[in-house]
């Protein structure tokens, strides 16, 4: 077991438990990503889960639009289809 794995958790060790395990490839990254700095620039230093779980969907939604996979690899060894993403209203 790695040593940062062992510590105390923290915000700033969970984002590296993130960002360490799982591909890097793996879109569910960018989106959590990219919904905490844009939570980040509106000064908020904590998320509650149902703050954060609405934007989250929404973000990998729309890499799903893109892309039918939660990847951006272009490698398809290991990929599972998912059902194309339509708009809630």
């Amino acid at each position: 077991m790695l040593p940062f794995q062992n510590a105390v958790p923290t915000p700033a060790s969970d984002w590296r438990h993130i960002i360490c395990f799982g591909r890097n490839v793996a879109s569910y990254k960018f989106a959590l990503g990219r919904v905490l700095l844009e939570l980040g620039r509106q000064q908020q230093t904590f998320v509650p889960l149902d703050d954060l779980a609405v934007p989250y969907a929404a973000a990998i939604c729309e890499h799903l639009q893109v892309e039918d996979r939660q990847s951006t690899s272009a490698r398809a060894s290991s990929w599972t289809p998912v059902a194309p993403v339509t708009a809630a209203n």
